[in-house]
């Protein structure tokens, strides 16, 4: 009984060991994934600041012509 204690013991460890381990890869991608998010938020802000740009100069271009 004492060994079967022990080997539910070791595998109990084992477990936990490897729980932690994915906790760590979840939480390791979850901060990428929200750098990722916070990237393309700055670029899609560029891009439509940039899209206003070109407009006005288009129109002011238009005008000028």
């Amino acid at each position: 009984m004492t060994k079967r204690l022990s080997q539910i013991n070791d595998s109990l460890a084992r477990k936990i060991q490897s729980r932690n381990d994915y906790d760590k890869t979840i939480q390791e991608t979850e901060a990428a994934y929200m750098k990722i998010l916070e990237s393309s938020q700055t670029l899609l802000t560029v891009l439509k600041r940039e899209s206003v740009n070109m407009n006005k100069t288009r129109q002011a271009s238009s005008h000028t012509s």
